[in-house]
């Protein structure tokens, strides 16, 4: 199996943060891949690097062993970016979002193959526990990233009943709409898939716990539109990241 580490002056509890003074180490990979990984980090380490060439590395890192972690970061964005726009929110809100999504689990790749089969350790479970805020901290390092969108990643698990509207918009968005694609794709091997009907039900009926109830109502009735339309694109690859 390919394994990555990106060693960087920063002090994490995971094999996955950049980019400064980052050198990157592969086992089992092919030279193109090398390639593509070492292209795309010296664009990220440029002082004026694009969000484009920070999202291409890590889906890239992301996909090389866990392409179901990298199915639902993709369609968590989808579903967060095309609500946004539902809310009416503003074009910079509506990026901000996305990148959020894109990037709120990345962590993870940090945790070992066995989480990822349903068989997690004491350490992945605590390491889960913290994921956002592991994260977030990734996102920190990165210049595009350290602002906003690591805020929107710290919170993006805070539960709306004990922090309420102190929680950012874009945060609350990012929750509901991670929530919907956990549900409704195979996150992990041994994942209890939900059919988008069933998530809809879910969300409406445990919408006081965890969730702004108004926003909620709010997706429910944006993700149903036209038979899930939106959904059906997102299963079927059928839609532009």
């Amino acid at each position: 199996m390919n394994a990555v580490k990106i060693n960087t002056t920063y002090n994490y509890q995971t094999p996955f943060y950049f980019p400064q003074k980052a050198e990157i180490s592969f086992k089992g990979s092919n030279n193109k891949i090398k390639d593509e990984f070492s292209s795309s980090q010296n664009s990220i380490m440029q002082q004026e690097c694009k969000i484009e060439d920070v999202k291409n590395l890590v889906l890239k890192i992301v996909g090389l062993n866990h392409p179901l972690l990298k199915k639902h970061l993709i369609g968590t964005s989808i579903y967060a970016k095309a609500f946004a726009k539902e809310m009416g929110l503003s074009r910079k809100q509506i990026e901000e979002i996305e990148i959020a999504a894109l990037f709120h689990d990345v962590s993870k790749i940090g945790h070992s193959d066995k989480f990822f089969q349903g068989e997690a350790s004491l350490l992945d479970l605590r390491k889960n526990k913290q994921h956002h805020k592991t994260s977030s901290n990734i996102a920190k390092t990165i210049t595009p990233l350290k602002g906003k969108i690591a805020n929107l990643i710290k919170h993006h698990h805070d539960e709306f009943k004990k922090d309420g509207e102190n929680i950012p918009l874009g945060s609350r968005i990012l929750h509901i709409c991670d929530k919907f694609d956990s549900m409704t794709t195979k996150k992990y091997p041994n994942s209890v898939v939900k059919t988008p009907q069933e998530a809809v039900l879910y969300l409406r009926k445990n919408k006081k716990d965890k969730w702004d109830s108004e926003i909620v109502e709010k997706f429910c009735v944006f993700i149903s539109k036209n038979d899930f339309a939106l959904y059906k694109q997102v299963k079927n690859n059928s839609y532009n990241t």
